[in-house]
């Protein structure tokens, strides 16, 4: 038969182990006894195993301490505990520490069966849902990557050109400004960001045009200026008046409409 999962049976009464062993090995389990915490802990640094099912008193190290360091260092393996009517306390105490659950002696099969059977296919949703998670980061990062690098290309390149290059949002305020923009009009890229286009760089005539044109612009992304190269008077920093030529475009980003 070919094995299934590896379990770790910790229990000091060799009755109650030989019988749970013969219990598992029959479904089809790897099994490995440990007589003691002392005996499980080595076998735990020769092997990994996928579930350890131990009792909850024990000479030596009680079994609430044993997989409370079994879930500590080895995260990938579940825990169950067996115990006694008197332990019930103790077992509750585990639970607390991660332990998927207990089973009462004395047992039966099919108890033992079924809390193993759940056990198990929790830890494999839980391997599961970590692997999404870590493939999730990964793939995240990766795009982050990628838009860093791509958000770099577009700064270098913009801040290389000797037109200026700015993106009004869909409330009217800067959210780009490059360098050339900071030489014609005189203000600095971070006095600029944030501030209304048409209040820093139009001569104050404009407004009355300005303001009717822009809602419809915020609604559609379209307007009379959109798509053509316009001659039109900017004003700089220190308030003098320049001619500029204007090519505009539209651009939707999150459903709002921007401006280029």
């Amino acid at each position: 038969m070919e094995m299934r999962e590896k379990i770790l049976i910790v229990e000091d009464d060799e009755s109650i182990r030989q019988m749970l062993e013969k219990i598992l090995r029959k479904e089809g389990y790897d099994c490995t006894l440990a007589s003691d915490a002392a005996e499980a802990r080595q076998c735990l640094k020769e092997q990994s195993f996928d579930l350890i099912l131990s009792d909850v008193i024990m000479p030596g190290e009680s079994g609430i301490d044993l997989v409370g360091h079994v879930i500590e260092e080895y995260p990938g393996t579940a825990a169950i505990m067996v115990t006694g009517v008197d332990d019930l306390q103790e077992a509750e105490k585990a639970l607390e520490k991660g332990v998927y659950g207990y089973v009462i002696k004395p047992f039966d099969k099919s108890q033992i069966l079924i809390c193993v059977d759940n056990a198990l296919r929790r830890r494999k949703l839980e391997i599961e849902k970590q692997r999404h998670l870590e493939d999730l980061e990964e793939l995240i990062e990766d795009r982050t990557a990628e838009l860093k690098e791509s958000e770099e290309k577009f700064r270098s390149i913009s801040d290389s050109a000797q037109d200026a290059i700015i993106m009004m949002d869909h409330e009217g305020r800067i959210d780009f400004w490059n360098r050339a923009a900071q030489k014609i009009f005189g203000h600095g890229r971070e006095e600029a960001l944030g501030r209304h286009l048409h209040t820093l760089v139009a001569p104050d005539r404009f407004f009355e045009t300005y303001h009717r044109g822009f809602n419809r612009f915020r609604d559609t992304g379209k307007g009379p200026a959109v798509g053509r190269t316009l001659e039109l008077t900017a004003k700089r920093k220190d308030g003098t008046e320049f001619p500029v030529e204007l090519s505009l475009s539209s651009v939707s980003i999150r459903g709002k409409w921007h401006a280029i």
